[in-house]
């Protein structure tokens, strides 16, 4: 009989781009990981970190650092999380989905690199990318001419997760 084909674990949370979403973000990880226990720690760690960063990032450069201030006329910017966990996919991977309504971010990946050792910032996206085997962003398309200017962020995170427990002496995984 082969091996059972478990349910994917998602995780969904929407809430304003504040640091205090990020805490919240990281809870509902922890609640995750606690229950998929199979997990290896390292994978669950590094993938946090991608997480927390990114959303970090958005919360401080994506918002003008939180929410809108009141009488600014900014929008205040939401954020809306989505982790799957699917352990009966090949290949065994989590995957983050983060929209953000924020204004399209412009980042010129081939300059995002870790910073100077006495940097006090900079490190977010950098630190993000060198954890997860994909990471892509992906800004809100031009609208029509005349149109308001499109606002939102995509992000995706993905971080592959090595051979099933039971497979890993095998040679040939």
């Amino acid at each position: 009989m082969g091996a059972e084909r478990t349910e994917p674990r998602v995780l969904r949370l929407r809430g304003a781009a504040e640091l205090s979403f990020v805490d919240r973000a990281l809870d509902a990880l922890d609640g995750l990981w606690a229950a998929s226990p199979e997990l290896p720690a390292r994978e669950r760690t590094l993938f946090a970190l991608a997480v927390a960063e990114t959303l970090t990032n958005i919360v401080e450069h994506g918002s003008g650092g939180g929410a809108a201030r009141a009488g600014s006329g900014e929008p205040e910017v939401e954020i809306r999380l989505s982790v799957e966990l699917d352990l009966g996919a090949v290949p065994r991977e989590l995957r983050a989905t983060i929209r953000d309504s924020a204004a399209p971010a412009a980042i010129d990946w081939g300059s995002v690199a870790m910073p100077g050792g006495e940097a006090e910032s900079g490190r977010g996206l950098a630190l993000a990318r060198s954890v997860l085997d994909e990471f892509r962003h992906e800004p809100a398309a031009a609208s029509a001419p005349g149109a308001e200017a499109p606002r939102g962020n995509t992000w995706v995170l993905g971080k592959r997760l090595g051979p099933e427990p039971d497979s890993a002496g095998d040679p040939g995984s």
